[in-house]
């Protein structure tokens, strides 16, 4: 009997009792793995790389034109020592832009370079977004491992003992085939558990770009706690949202667009020089002095049709439609900020009532039954389920912090701020 209590004893030691995790490296650290490895991260720097590079291609002057050509040669003859006017040609032209054309070209092409740059970030944003998910989801697994584990350790440390008062009559059979059953039950979970986890590990590692073993449990060990309120959330977004920052930079840029539309009304010019070298007079022997001519070339910016003012009217519709899709994204951000918010408060409140009520009355109940079990008050199907009922509520908690983690991980993605704290986990990689 000494013995059988000390197997009780210990098992509610086991369950009770959570061990430490070893925690080796960060969240952060993995993150920022991820983005360093992400093809899809690469892609957008090579897009930011284009733009600039277009900057220079569209905001510079055209290339200078050099010319060749004979003037007034003599379709009868094809000589050039007949006609006085005959010469050889050579032109230079270059056209110049009305002034601020240029600079007001080069703002648009920046403006390109700024919306690259936040496409950029919200990829980055929502790498962050993946990882954490497929971390937090391999989390609750390995949690719900650990805990049929322990459950599954400590039925078998409580086997022999059933068995043996089995053998003596002092336990019923039901009893024995009960705690067989259980055992077996829980290595079909375990089964389950282990094939999910490896498609979990899969994703992390292909996010990674390398193959790790990685033990995250020891993230969902604390309770959760959330203090921002819905204001808070939405002014950490207009201010760092990189999809709102992007739509702000196109609706700065349609500006910009208007500016160099209305560059369409002004005229631009053609400078140019040409030389003209001439021959000595075959009939006078007199030698010509040859001739050097500039000139300036003006264009008319006539509205043909409306074509310029077409083009301002586009700026400006263009403007309407991104300041439209600005208050739309708002509005957008605040439902899904809310909902979120909403779903936070439900996990929350029943984070508390496990924790203050629902988990304390499994605890006593799983203690009493025990406790009855040793007296014989109680039935051994009773320990069971209330072994069970315990297990489940412990669970239920850790499933609750994986949601809530999901959920934060999410409101990062619609804020763009770091929300989560930076916790430590192992990570183990495969050679």
């Amino acid at each position: 009997m000494k013995y059988f209590n000390l197997v009780l004893t210990s098992i509610m030691m086991f369950v009770l009792i959570s061990p430490a995790q070893s925690m080796e490296r960060s969240l952060k650290q993995l993150i920022t793995k991820a983005i360093e490895n992400s093809p899809e991260i690469h892609s957008f720097k090579t897009k930011i790389e284009i733009a600039e590079l277009e900057i220079a291609q569209y905001s510079n002057l055209n290339d200078p034109v050099l010319g060749l050509g004979l003037a007034n040669l003599p379709v009868n003859s094809l000589s050039f020592d007949r006609e006085p006017m005959t010469g050889k040609v050579v032109s230079l032209s270059q056209s110049f832009p009305f002034p601020g054309k240029l600079s007001s070209m080069e703002s648009v092409y920046q403006s390109e370079v700024e919306v690259a740059k936040q496409d950029l970030v919200d990829a980055k944003w929502n790498v962050r977004r993946n990882l954490l998910d497929a971390i937090f989801d391999l989390a609750i697994v390995q949690t719900k491992t650990r805990l049929l584990n322990e459950k599954r350790e400590l039925l078998e440390t409580l086997l022999p003992v059933i068995r043996t008062q089995y053998e003596v009559s002092k336990a019923p059979q039901q009893n024995l085939l009960l705690l067989q059953f259980n055992i077996t039950n829980i290595s079909d979970k375990e089964a389950e558990l282990k094939s999910v986890e490896g498609e979990k590990k899969a994703i992390i590692s292909g996010l990674l770009y390398e193959e790790v073993q990685t033990d995250v449990s020891g993230l969902l060990e604390k309770d959760v706690d959330w203090p921002l309120s819905l204001d808070d959330l939405l002014n950490k977004a207009i201010m760092n949202k990189p999809s709102l920052l992007k739509t702000q930079i196109l609706i700065e840029k349609s500006i910009r667009q208007e500016d160099l539309a209305n560059y369409e009304f002004y005229p631009n010019f053609n400078l140019g020089i040409q030389y003209s070298q001439r021959d000595a007079l075959q009939s006078t022997g007199v030698d010509l002095n040859d001739f050097i001519s500039f000139n300036l070339g003006v264009s008319l910016p006539i509205n043909y049709g409306g074509k310029k003012s077409a083009a301002v009217s586009k700026t400006k519709k263009l403007n309407e439609l991104y300041k439209t899709n600005y208050e739309n994204q708002i509005q957008w951000l605040k439902i899904s900020l809310n909902r979120s918010l909403e779903r936070i408060t439900s996990l929350l409140t029943r984070q508390k009532l496990l924790a203050e009520s629902l988990t304390a009355s499994a605890t006593e109940s799983f203690k009493s039954s025990i406790t009855g079990y040793k007296t014989g008050t109680v039935d051994f199907l009773n320990v069971i389920d209330s072994l069970n009922k315990l297990i489940e509520l412990q669970d239920e908690q850790y499933t609750i912090r994986k949601d809530f983690h999901k959920e934060i991980a999410l409101l990062e993605y619609l804020t763009g701020s770091e929300l989560l704290a930076d916790q430590s986990i192992e990570v183990n990689h495969e050679k």
